[in-house]
């Protein structure tokens, strides 16, 4: 009985047929002695030590039959998937970082060994490099963490979002030049999204990150005031593989539109989304009229 509960009761482990019989067996016994008890003072009030025995066998029930579920009897595939369906719509919504213990998937990752095994052998899981900065989030990251969640997603390619407000108190640019700084991350990331204030993209400028081989999705947030950084930024960033483009402004107009048009590859996109972030897109037509082909269309 001992082992039997160190085995079951203190983990997520699947239990055998052998043991769920087992544990079947004790819930019925555990059964039994509530119902006898009550039979026995029915309509009189329980003496203390049998009240006690009543209460033991009430928790035993219900201890047990958490060793049931068919949860525990998911393969590690179907157990993995379903933490990627759970967690990385929960990242993508921006709501939380994917260096915060407190929140998934790291958290999967500390409920138990079992679901710990399954979270570090799912590497999808970790593919989405989602950090928020705000003005109430403390300064985080380091190389160490940084790197350990990009060898967890290992092979897949990597999603990055940088968010930062104006009053925030970390420097989103710390984390990307500690990205950049491993050589793993240039060479994987597919999809990155900026979302940093003037200063920093200054600061990014100065310092210009090398070519990101295999990127094939930029999107730039930016706020009023920065519109004569983005052909800079675009240089910077530019890739033989970089397909699709999304660039949004505070306030947006057609003029601008029209002047960002040659720092455009169009060569090789098939997506262009320009537009403000307080309304929809700029017009498809103001779009297309700034390539340098009437041959170019966005697919």
């Amino acid at each position: 009985m001992d082992s039997l509960a160190t085995t079951l009761l203190s983990t997520n482990l699947p239990p055998t047929d052998l043991q769920s019989d087992s544990v079947r067996q004790l819930i019925l016994n555990y059964q039994k002695d509530v119902l006898d008890l009550w039979s026995q003072y029915r309509g009189r009030t329980f003496p203390l030590d049998v009240m006690a025995r009543r209460e033991h066998a009430l928790q035993s029930i219900a201890a047990w039959k958490v060793v049931l579920p068919p949860v525990r009897r998911l393969p590690f595939e179907i157990l993995g998937e379903i933490f990627v369906f759970c967690v990385v719509p929960a990242l993508r919504s921006r709501s939380t970082s994917a260096d915060d213990p407190r929140e998934p998937p790291i958290l999967m990752s500390h409920v138990c060994a079992l679901w710990r095994i399954v979270a570090l052998n799912t590497p999808r899981l970790w593919s989405d490099l989602i950090f928020v900065f705000s003005k109430s989030l403390p300064k985080r990251g380091t190389v160490p963490i940084l790197e350990e969640l990009i060898h967890r997603s290992t092979p897949h390619a990597l999603r990055t979002y940088i968010d930062s407000d104006p009053f925030s108190v970390s420097d989103p640019l710390d984390i990307l030049q500690q990205l950049i700084a491993i050589p793993e991350f240039a060479s994987r990331v597919q999809t990155l999204h900026l979302k940093i204030g003037t200063r920093h993209l200054e600061d990014l400028l100065h310092d210009p990150p090398p070519v990101f081989m295999h990127i094939e999705t930029l999107r730039l947030d930016i706020c009023i005031g920065q519109e004569h950084f983005v052909g800079r930024i675009l240089k910077s960033f530019d890739s033989p593989t970089l397909r699709r483009l999304t660039i949004r402004c505070t306030y947006w107009h057609d003029a601008f539109c029209i002047s960002l048009a040659p720092h455009f590859p169009w060569a090789q996109l098939i997506c262009v989304n320009a537009g403000s972030s307080a309304c929809q897109s700029a017009s498809p037509d103001v779009i297309w009229r700034s390539a340098p082909s009437p041959l170019w269309k966005p697919s």
